[in-house]
């Protein structure tokens, strides 16, 4: 993500931190809250929940960083797009029994799309002053 967009999203480190910490959490307690379960349901529920506390460590990370609209509308969107990814690498006939930490082809292009589409739609980055 920082990588095809440096220029919108600020400092690597402090973003890839926070979304390594944010991801590996959300993860966590989204795979534990439905059970580790695999059907449509529960992996929408653990896309919405991983994406949930991903925003919130990449929005605050950005707030940080002064991009206050870009944060708040990332973080939000993030439950959004990662139960959406998770949905559609499901529908689309991935093996989700395998239990990977990261949706699968059909997933990664709908994030892909989806996620453009909100950053087309924000205001761009005012340069420092």
């Amino acid at each position: 993500m920082w990588l095809a967009a440096r220029d919108v999203f600020g400092t690597a480190a402090a973003l890839i931190a926070a979304s390594a910490a944010g991801y590996g959490l959300g993860l966590l307690a989204g795979a534990a809250l439905v059970g580790y379960e695999t059907d449509l349901g529960s992996l929408a529920a653990m896309g919405a929940i991983s994406g949930a506390v991903l925003g919130t460590a990449q929005g605050l990370t950005l707030a940080a960083q002064g991009r206050r609209p870009l944060a708040i509308a990332w973080g939000l969107a993030m439950p959004v797009l990662f139960a959406a990814g998770r949905s559609a690498s499901t529908l689309g006939g991935i093996n989700v029994d395998e239990q990977f930490t990261v949706f699968g082809a059909y997933g990664a292009i709908l994030f892909t799309v989806l996620s453009g589409f909100l950053l087309a739609r924000l205001p761009p980055r005012e340069p420092p002053a």
